[in-house]
């Protein structure tokens, strides 16, 4: 099991911070309070099992997240809880793997990444998923949909914008950032930098999007960069220049700051969009209110 930080989301209306973390000994679901760095524990995992990428619902009444079999990380459910830890509600049937999922706009579906296929690409490799797509889930009806036919070999990052998905998908020197429509589901479009700085677009990861300042925020190795929508040029705002790489990055909602961790570090860190001296806050997983 991986240790450390697997998944990390921010309340709307910026005052929380909840993340899924694990350890040798227990995996769970803590929330922290942004003004008092409290931690509370919401949700802990049950013996072989292991939580893992919480996202809130736009009003903050919800969350999502996956659960899946530490042994067997195929069999993985979706669940869907208040955002207190409270009333969970399994979704889906944990026959497939689930790797994220995100809450529609309006709160009334989640939209989540699911392989369909789980194998070996030849006969001395290793068994891993492949042929990702999108799907949507009514939190009511439990109707599930498949939203596009990428039969991708990796899809993840996934956000849920108002008339578009962004993500990062695997497809080797075609991989990258890149965006679809809700409308037209079946057209993809690559979201590269106007100047692209690393050459090389399929080094860029983790898009997010910040509708409040227009602006996109991704990594590539070791770097952290802001992107204008307008003219899409990017800017880079952070570079650990190749000492520790970025693991998880989000934006708040209604202030220019990232929030992100790096590899190895039970630490947040807090970096406006235009660039500066990052903050940085210890995140003591053993000192959480019960």
């Amino acid at each position: 099991m991986n240790i450390g930080f697997r998944g990390v989301d921010i309340s709307p209306d910026d005052t929380k911070i909840i993340f899924a973390h694990s350890t040798q000994k227990q995996n769970a679901i803590y929330e922290m309070n942004v003004a008092d760095k409290k931690i509370k524990k919401l949700i802990k995992a049950e013996k072989n099992t292991v939580y893992v990428n919480p996202k809130y619902s736009p009003d903050g009444k919800n969350i999502v997240f996956i659960k899946y079999n530490s042994n067997d990380v195929t069999k993985s459910i979706l669940y869907k809880a208040k955002s207190d830890g409270t009333n969970i509600t399994q979704l889906t049937d944990g026959n497939t793997l689930i790797t994220e999922g995100d809450f529609s706009i309006n709160n009334e579906q989640i939209v989540f990444c699911k392989a369909n296929e789980y194998s070996k690409n030849s006969p001395i490799g290793l068994r891993s998923a492949h042929q990702f797509d999108i799907y949507s889930i009514n939190t009511d009806k439990k109707n599930i949909s498949r939203l596009t036919s990428l039969n991708a070999y990796g899809l993840n990052h996934l956000s849920v914008l108002d008339s578009s998905f962004i993500f990062r998908l695997e497809a080797g020197q075609k991989g990258g950032m890149y965006q679809i429509s809700k409308q037209t589901p079946d057209k993809l479009e690559k979201l590269i930098p106007s100047n692209n700085p690393r050459k090389d677009e399929s080094l860029y990861y983790a898009p997010t999007y910040s509708q409040k300042f227009r602006t996109f925020v991704f990594t590539a190795p070791y770097e952290i960069y802001s992107m204008d929508s307008n003219n899409f040029k990017a800017v880079l705002i952070y570079d650990s220049k190749g000492s520790v790489d970025i693991s998880e990055i989000k934006l708040f909602n209604e202030l220019p700051t990232i929030l992100f961790t790096k590899l190895g570090e039970d630490n947040f860190y807090f970096l406006s969009i235009y660039g500066g001296e990052s903050k940085k806050i210890e995140v003591n997983i053993n000192n959480y209110q019960k």
